[in-house]
């Protein structure tokens, strides 16, 4: 998944999106919550029904997915599943806590494993 807009809604509150998700953080890129639907055209339609008049201040990112991916992987390692690698993109959600991250996959790997012993 590649960054199709990256903007700043307010000073306090900035939101990412990704083609179908789009993450409102904070200025320490804290998620505050997060939304989107199937196309990156419908999560823009979220966005603006949030934040009325935020659609002026989208700014497109051309950059590759490869590109997106390490741009992840070197500013935001703490959001990478600490078991498999992966980024929030790749997997139906993540629980962060103390600087590392393990994905849903791999919760249910783990249970599995600790409950067939």
């Amino acid at each position: 998944m590649s960054f199709s807009a990256l903007f700043r809604a307010s000073r306090s509150a900035k939101i990412l999106a990704v083609p179908s998700a789009m993450s409102s953080c904070n200025d320490q890129w804290e998620v505050l919550g997060v939304s989107g639907g199937p196309t990156v055209e419908d999560a823009k339609a979220v966005a603006e029904r949030a934040y009325e008049g935020i659609t002026s201040k989208w700014v497109h990112m051309d950059v590759s997915p490869q590109e997106a991916d390490q741009w992840i992987r070197t500013n935001h390692s703490e959001v990478i599943c600490g078991f498999c690698g992966k980024l929030p993109t790749d997997v139906s959600g993540m629980i962060r806590g103390n600087g590392i991250a393990i994905c849903f996959h791999c919760i249910d790997k783990l249970h599995t494993i600790a409950h067939s012993q």
